[in-house]
C-alpha cells in the first residue's frame, strides 16, 4: 500500500465561526477548506466536491490534534477504510468530529444526505452496506475545545 502524503489530504471544516481552532493542528503541507453552508452536511459535501486531493479529513472547527495522531490515522487508512473517532457506546459508528477517508469512497457511497440529525451516521451505514471498514480511534485522541455558554443557553439551563 503506497504511503499517504500529508500534501494529499484536504481538511474539510464546516463552520459559522470566525476563529477556527483546528487550523493550528493542520500540517502546513496539507490543504484545508472552510465551508460555510446552511448545514454541516451541506458544508462537508461542498468541501469534498471542491477538494482536489485524493484523501479527505472531516474536522470540526474546535479541535486540536497532534501530528503523531494524524500520522497514526493515516497509517490505518486504506482504499476500503474510513478512520475516525469512536462514537459513544453502543454505536459501532464514528464521529465526524475527525474522520479520514479516500475521496473515492465518498464518490462511491454518495453525498451525505439531509437527514434531521446524524447525516454522518446515515452515510457510514451506507459505507458498511458497501463493505467498507470503519476503524475507530479513541475520542480522547483529539482535544475538543469547549466554547463559552451563550447567554441564551445560560438562561435555558437555569
Amino acid at each position: 500500500m503506497p504511503e499517504i502524503k500529508l500534501s494529499n489530504i484536504t481538511f474539510v471544516i464546516p463552520t459559522n465561526r470566525k476563529y477556527i481552532k483546528t487550523l493550528e493542528s493542520i500540517p502546513k503541507e496539507s490543504k484545508y477548506l472552510i465551508q460555510r453552508e446552511p448545514t454541516r452536511g451541506e458544508a462537508r459535501n461542498r468541501g469534498v466536491e471542491l477538494a482536489e486531493t485524493e484523501y479527505i479529513a472531516f474536522c470540526d472547527d474546535d479541535i486540536e490534534f497532534s501530528k503523531l495522531f494524524l500520522e497514526y490515522v493515516v497509517s490505518l487508512t486504506t482504499d476500503r477504510t474510513i478512520v475516525g473517532l469512536k462514537s459513544y457506546y453502543p454505536s459501532p459508528l464514528l464521529l465526524s468530529r475527525f474522520m479520514l477517508f479516500k475521496k473515492s469512497i465518498w464518490e462511491d457511497i454518495g453525498k451525505l444526505l439531509p437527514v434531521q440529525h446524524g447525516e454522518e451516521s446515515e452515510w457510514l451505514i451506507r459505507a458498511l452496506e458497501k463493505d467498507y471498514k470503519l476503524i475507530g480511534v479513541p475520542r480522547e485522541s483529539v482535544i475538543h475545545i469547549e466554547h463559552p455558554i451563550s447567554k441564551y443557553k445560560k438562561e435555558y439551563l437555569n
